[in-house]
């Protein structure tokens, strides 16, 4: 059955280029990421040095991939969150929300990153991951703009998160998540024009769903 043992193949493939992945990222939030070797990383995923290159050609291609995974869990996090919802300002509050929560949840790892790596192409990666998402949760009606001020809008949005997120992550913001997350709330959907009552119901909203939670 050569279908069988191709899709098992493949199945095996995915398996050890995550356990590959996830090595990687242990080692970088153990020790960082410029003292970690690819040895070290074929030692942590228990395979070898041949099989790693393979998958990855060298250290900053894993790290390219560890971003690219980190990117992902927190646009699935967003997509779970509003997933059903009406397009709309608290469909934008929750989707913020919910993507501050995963990427602080996820601290440790972005500090290294923040922390170590110069790699400019791969925060470009990270913006344009979740850039991508905002003119579709902006298309709503009272939001909707041309496609110059749909993209200005897009970038001011991601820049303020952006921003916010790694002066916290850095220690330079002390304050916890909710915090973070209202204050965000309240910065963006002032600047897309919505009312502060609005504002303030859509914020208590998402504070009683915490609450239970």
């Amino acid at each position: 059955m050569p279908y069988r043992i191709t899709e098992r193949a493949e199945q095996h493939r995915q398996a050890m280029r995550q356990r590959l992945i996830q090595a990687a990222r242990t080692l970088f939030v153990r020790q960082g990421y410029a003292a970690t070797t690819m040895q070290q990383i074929v030692q942590e995923a228990g395979t070898s040095i041949g099989n790693c290159y393979f998958y990855f050609s060298n250290k900053e291609a894993l790290l390219q991939a560890v971003v690219e995974d980190f990117a992902q869990q927190i646009g699935q996090a967003i997509d779970t969150a509003i997933s059903g919802m009406p397009p709309g300002p608290e469909q934008l509050a929750m989707a913020l929300a919910h993507g501050v929560k995963a990427a602080l949840a996820q601290a440790d790892l972005a500090r290294v990153l923040l922390g170590e790596v110069t790699v400019p192409r791969l925060r470009t990666l990270v913006l344009n991951y979740f850039a991508a998402r905002l003119p579709y949760l902006l298309e709503d009606g009272e939001l909707q703009k041309d496609d110059t001020q749909m993209l200005m809008t897009t970038l001011a949005w991601q820049g303020a998160v952006f921003q916010i997120l790694e002066a916290t992550i850095r220690g330079s913001i002390e304050a916890d998540a909710t915090t973070v997350t209202h204050f965000l709330i309240r910065w963006n959907l002032r600047a897309i024009g919505i009312a502060e009552e609005q504002i303030t119901e859509i914020i208590n909203r998402l504070a009683k769903e915490n609450d239970n939670e």
